[in-house]
């Protein structure tokens, strides 16, 4: 069997955030995109998945 090499993983994290912006605004008025705001009040979305993806390449 051939080596393939390294396992790359690739997270897709962009758009406008449009249907969620209601809810990505923040005090002043300015729209966070979405891989940036955070759920559990620490990590970004974008962490999260970076995260769950090291165990596994």
């Amino acid at each position: 069997m051939p080596n393939r090499g390294e396992t790359w993983a690739v997270v897709l994290a962009g758009g406008s955030g449009t249907r969620l912006r209601s809810l990505t605004t923040d005090a002043e008025g300015v729209v966070i995109p979405k891989q940036f705001c955070s759920l559990d009040g620490q990590r970004s979305l974008l962490q999260v998945a970076i995260e769950q993806i090291e165990n596994h390449v």
